[in-house]
């Protein structure tokens, strides 16, 4: 997908795709939604879960990885 290419720029740091989505499936697991282990890859547990995360937080549930997912993870003090 289009959103995906390239670096994607998270707090600062210029991560690359694969470490970013990473990132986020650790977040995730952290708050006890399953996603497994964190492969860097975005596959459909680590898509249900960032749903789920969103529906829950008051985000629109699009199961992608944006700046504002990052940021609401970010901010529940793991």
């Amino acid at each position: 997908p289009e959103q995906w290419r390239g670096k994607a720029k998270v707090q600062n740091a210029s991560l690359s795709v694969k470490e970013t989505i990473k990132q986020t499936q650790m977040l995730l697991n952290k708050l006890g939604y399953k996603v497994g282990a964190p492969d860097g890859k975005l596959g459909p547990k680590t898509r249900r879960a960032i749903v789920s995360f969103q529906q829950k937080s008051g985000l629109s549930p699009t199961g992608t990885i944006n700046a504002e997912l990052v940021k609401a993870l970010k901010g529940m003090n793991i």
